[in-house]
């Protein structure tokens, strides 16, 4: 798995490839929003702006492009909308997303920390999960 993240004045664009030798075992079932998407064959991302701690924010894709986001920042009106498209290939399938940062509270300056993680569910042989940074509390870790 690997992945791309860039960013303009509006929005944190992501663009995620997903090798896949098993494209015809892959789990793939979700197709209503905010479902168990993770139950799927799916990418999860995390983003602590400010890096504090305190909250964080959780996007969730599979390859049928079904969207799944939640916060856990209590008190603060969430604006849920983003946009992924996704794509199969013979052996990976691909995501890319645009999430404008009014949809995560702030817009980063420069030398702003931001916590961040990306994580992949993989069911398509056996049951498989990666991350890109190690976490000790699962997937919901973005610190």
């Amino acid at each position: 798995t690997t992945f791309s993240v860039l960013q303009d004045k509006e929005n944190l664009y992501l663009g995620i490839e997903c090798q896949e030798p098993a494209m015809r075992k892959m789990k793939r079932q979700k197709t209503e929003h905010d479902s168990n998407v993770y139950e799927d064959d799916c990418v999860e991302i995390f983003f602590d702006p400010g890096q504090t701690t305190t909250g964080y924010y959780h996007f969730i894709v599979n390859s049928l492009g079904t969207q799944y986001e939640a916060k856990s920042i209590l008190g603060k009106v969430w604006d849920r909308f983003w946009r992924v498209g996704t794509r199969g290939d013979k052996n990976k399938w691909t995501a890319e997303m645009t999430i404008p940062f009014a949809s995560l509270g702030q817009v980063p300056q420069e030398g702003d920390m931001w916590g961040f993680n990306i994580g992949r569910e993989r069911y398509a042989k056996r049951f498989e999960v990666s991350t890109w940074s190690l976490t000790r509390l699962g997937f919901h870790d973005p610190s």
